[in-house]
């Protein structure tokens, strides 16, 4: 057990008692009962420790002489976060990857109330409407949170986004921006009314250009894979933009289109 470092880091063994509790967060009850999620791999991880986010413990798999987990995690000791090794068949009931990075950290997990996004003035907000696959809602977070989005509210009827391949999919970006989850449409178009940001749809039979301007805020919805966009929304007072394909290609996945949208709200708000 050795880094670049003189010192290694204080790996105690896992209980049975606490891999019987954290192996429960695997399921959407017990992530919602324990208020805790797993976030697997270096990165994420890493992520995590950079923010202000409550660390139960980290747990790695047979982590003895692996120098590239150990430096990575030096953090952790420096944070007083327990670390706890296991051997690899034990630490599968923590994973749901077929290949993984060895290492996953216990994060305590508070969802966002619908008050508390009353109560936000965000200038660029990314509205997910029933994006029911994981990795497509981990890579719109993660895009959000890297073009500098300032809030995402998550749709009814959409994965949970405390779901293990939505947080890999993240990588880290899911403790970088505020995430909203489980918002009606109606209840999100009634408070946001302040903001007096305009709303634009990824929809296939919108317009080829943005109808307005953006310059004092924007929402960009991007509809769920099979369902598409929520009949609740409006068809006065919000832009319909469509995304032009070619060569017979019918549409994009949820976060391509999402990611297309984001970026052409930004340059025409002048962002970049």
């Amino acid at each position: 057990m050795t880094t670049s470092s003189s010192e290694t880091l204080n790996w105690e063994p896992l209980s049975k008692r606490k891999l019987s509790t954290w192996s429960k967060l695997a399921s959407r009850k017990g992530r919602q009962e324990a208020g805790q999620i797993l976030v697997e791999g270096v990165r994420s991880i890493g992520e995590a420790l950079d923010t202000d986010c409550s660390i139960i413990g980290i747990v790695a798999a047979e982590p003895e002489g692996t120098g590239a987990v150990e430096q990575s995690l030096r953090r952790a000791t420096n944070q007083n976060i327990p670390l706890y090794s296991t051997d690899s068949k034990s630490f599968a009931k923590l994973s749901d990857t077929v290949h993984s990075a060895g290492v996953v950290a216990i994060v305590k997990w508070s969802p966002r109330s619908i008050d508390a996004l009353a109560r936000e003035t965000p200038k660029r907000v990314l509205f997910c409407d029933a994006i029911s696959d994981p990795g497509n809602l981990g890579s719109l977070i993660r895009t959000a949170a890297g073009l500098g989005l300032h809030l995402i509210v998550i749709g009814k009827n959409s994965v949970d986004v405390t779901n293990a391949k939505v947080v890999r999919s993240t990588a880290g970006a899911l403790f970088r921006i505020p995430v909203y989850a489980d918002i009606g449409v109606v209840d999100f178009l009634e408070l946001s009314q302040g903001w007096g940001l305009h709303i634009v749809l990824a929809d296939p039979e919108g317009a080829d250009e943005i109808d307005g301007a953006v310059s004092d805020g924007w929402v960009a919805v991007i509809g769920g894979e099979t369902a598409g966009l929520n009949s609740a929304w409006p068809r006065k007072g919000v832009s319909r933009l469509t995304i032009a394909m070619h060569h017979g290609v019918e549409s994009l996945n949820a976060s391509v289109a999402g990611a297309l949208l984001m970026d052409r709200l930004h340059h025409k708000e002048g962002t970049c």
